[in-house]
């Protein structure tokens, strides 16, 4: 018994928290709520599981691949009494899929969790190739099963925790392009939609709080939930077609608005910027910046001595700035 308390305790230890933001992340889920102790030990050995093979499959020799994980239930467990409201791990954990997850674990004990379904939401609205663990000879949920068919989404059986570490080193390995690709995907996106969150957020910071009331209720929409929206270009990114659409016919933001007020990057100025914040270790916030710069640039007109269009035209933009 001493062994299996010490390995329950080592999993509440995340992998990969020694690595820095810059490195893939995955998010771990499990269920929480409601758990007896007997099942919350079972959990966390689960957890353990997920987590060592990680270390093992992307720590690996010659050619490591290391990857954060982050798992909800050594950060925010309901058992844990940190005194938290509810909205805060709301957001924090649906901001770290939102805004840092590449792919997702799901562990579905006991048919998985309410909390488990949202996650599951989130990931695939994010486009996160998501694996679901449940034990052989248990039953995964039909409508689970069907969203397969449409998102990336693996279902697994395991027997028990060792072969479990074996069915997630596989799936690593098998989506391993797509999990090493996801800061640079998640990045070009933000990069890709700065330009309109800015407009939106511009156009609600000027309205006064009765203005703001009206447009609240012609979306449909509270005004926390615009506010978080508008707060980051990935929260945009992963919001509803018609959140945007009404966001967007509320605030007078259009489409020939949003072509008059600036000029976007080309794909290939996009794609020169990622691969010189790659070369020479830009943080994101200096990548915005840059790509800030150089559309309100863009919009002025007339002739640049920059195309913008190579990592050495960006170095020297950089170096003006």
């Amino acid at each position: 018994m001493a062994s299996e308390r010490d390995a329950k305790q080592e999993g509440l230890a995340d992998h990969g928290e020694d690595l820095s933001a810059d490195h893939p992340l995955v998010y771990l889920a499990a269920p929480l709520s409601q758990l007896p102790e007997e099942r919350r030990e079972k959990v966390e050995l689960l957890a353990y599981a997920v987590n060592a093979a990680v270390s093992e499959e992307t720590r690996c020799e010659p050619d490591p691949w290391p990857v954060r994980v982050h798992s909800p239930i050594k950060r925010s467990a309901p058992w844990k009494n940190d005194g938290r409201k509810p909205e805060e791990i709301y957001e924090l954990n649906s901001g770290t899929i939102e805004l840092e997850a590449d792919a997702l674990i799901v562990i579905a004990e006991h048919g998985g969790s309410l909390g488990i379904g949202q996650e599951l939401v989130w990931a695939c609205t994010a486009g996160l190739p998501t694996l679901v663990v449940h034990r052989q000879k248990t039953y995964v949920s039909r409508q689970l099963t069907g969203a397969a068919a449409y998102f990336d989404i693996s279902i697994e059986p395991y027997k028990c925790p060792e072969h479990l570490r074996d069915v997630v080193c596989r799936w690593l390995v098998s989506r391993r392009r797509e999990i090493c690709d996801g800061p640079r995907r998640r990045l070009g996106r933000k990069l890709a939609l700065t330009g309109r969150a800015e407009r939106l957020a511009h156009a609600w910071d000027a309205l006064p709080d009765e203005k703001r009331l009206t447009v609240s209720m012609t979306c449909a929409m509270t005004i926390a939930r615009i506010e978080r929206i508008l707060s980051n270009p990935r929260h945009l990114d992963l919001a509803s077609v018609r959140e945007l659409t009404m966001l967007e016919g509320a605030l007078g933001v259009g489409a020939a608005r949003a072509v008059a007020a600036s000029r976007e990057l080309g794909r290939g100025q996009r794609q020169a910027l990622s691969l010189a914040a790659r070369e020479f270790g830009w943080d994101p916030e200096h990548v915005l910046r840059l790509d800030r710069l150089a559309r309100r640039e863009l919009a002025r007109g007339g002739v640049r001595r920059l195309p913008l269009s190579s990592v050495q035209d960006w170095a020297e933009f950089s170096r003006r700035q």
